[in-house]
């Protein structure tokens, strides 16, 4: 929703749902003390937030390390009120990183008057990396227990699709919870075969950058009985091929215009 609303926040996490999106999704770094905050970097963007004190942040600086700030310091970060100056039509309005726990309390607590909210699903993309642990989060095992934790404390693993780059991260998942629904994000040239191949399990979802994705990459998947939803789809154009591939879903920073695609050509997906 980061088209129009601050990424990775509670507003638009809320604003989503109520434009109708059957899918949220998110992206989840560690904090110090091991909550899962929602954080597309496990740093401060100089983008689109501001220290604890209010001040800029320098471009390329990545010392404000979240795996190293405490939560109440991350949460006196204004990370809305910039503006992002690659989505010029999103609303500036300021905004803090939300833990995993705070998104599900705000949604229980909208559920009560819109039952949208109790049903809504979630994709949590895992930023793990291997060259991170110990740096910028911890050991795969120990990242994937975090947020299970979480989703086990507000009964929605059932709804929820975790998500990564990392094959170590995915197959932590898989280990502690085999029954979860998995999503493989690749970003590399290949195909469903080489894609797959690199993980010892077969995941719910394959979920390649779009511009890699060909229709007899769909029709393998398919054929092996994994669903196919890329990322990340902004264009109406595009939206319309990749649902003419039969996928199953898209990833997108505007759900808006993906629903106006999909009412408007018949089209209907799953994610």
């Amino acid at each position: 929703m980061r088209a129009h609303w601050p990424e990775n926040s509670l507003l638009g996490m809320e604003e989503a749902v109520v434009a109708g999106v059957t899918t949220l999704e998110m992206d989840v770094v560690i904090g110090s003390d091991g909550q899962p905050l929602l954080s597309h970097e496990p740093w401060l963007s100089p983008e689109i937030c501001r220290t604890p004190d209010g001040q800029p942040i320098a471009e390329g600086d990545r010392s404000w390390n979240l795996y190293t700030m405490p939560v109440e310091d991350v949460a006196r970060c204004d990370c809305g009120s910039l503006g992002h100056p690659r989505f010029p039509q999103q609303r500036p309005v300021p905004t803090t990183k939300p833990t995993l726990a705070q998104l599900f309390e705000s949604l229980r607590e909208r559920a009560v008057s819109d039952p949208r909210f109790g049903t809504v699903r979630f994709n949590i993309e895992l930023k793990h990396r291997p060259e991170g642990d110990g740096i910028y989060h911890p050991d795969a095992a120990t990242f994937a227990q975090a947020v299970l934790d979480v989703l086990d404390r507000y009964g929605v693993a059932d709804r929820t699709t975790m998500q990564s780059f990392s094959a170590q991260a995915l197959e932590a998942v898989h280990a502690a919870r085999p029954e979860l629904s998995t999503a493989w994000l690749v970003e590399e040239e290949g195909s469903t075969a080489t894609w797959l191949a690199q993980l010892s399990f077969q995941p719910t979802i394959l979920s390649p950058d779009h511009t890699l994705l060909a229709s007899a990459d769909v029709d393998a998947a398919h054929a092996m009985g994994v669903l196919v939803i890329p990322w990340t789809v902004n264009k109406a154009p595009r939206m319309l091929e990749l649902l003419t591939m039969q996928v199953d879903g898209l990833i997108t920073d505007d759900p808006v215009l993906a629903r106006s695609v999909l009412s408007t050509t018949g089209f209907t997906i799953l994610h």
